[in-house]
């Protein structure tokens, strides 16, 4: 249990995260290298200035997350994090 934790500015080298509830944490500006989540409650986590090149956040709830644009390309989800992640674009989905 994370809500509302404050990682900004860390570094996350060779670690998974297994469901775990970071609710509302701010992931502002920090380093992932080899870093897995799984089952994790990442709804309205704040990752802005994080790099998420080749996470995998499939099997994690990511609904909310407030990220840059640039920082999103590279990161892998599911079919329903694509529509929800579509929002950030402006982008309606029917």
């Amino acid at each position: 249990m994370a809500k509302y934790a404050n990682f900004s500015l860390s570094k996350f080298k060779d670690v998974k995260i297994s469901k775990s509830n970071l609710e509302s944490a701010t992931l502002e500006n920090v380093k992932f290298k080899n870093i897995k989540f799984y089952e994790d409650n990442l709804m309205l986590v704040n990752l802005f200035n994080t790099d998420l090149n080749n996470i995998d956040f499939t099997n994690s709830n990511i609904e909310g997350i407030t990220l840059n644009l640039k920082d999103l390309r590279g990161a892998i989800v599911n079919e329903m994090q694509a529509i929800e992640l579509a929002k950030i674009l402006g982008i309606r989905v029917k």
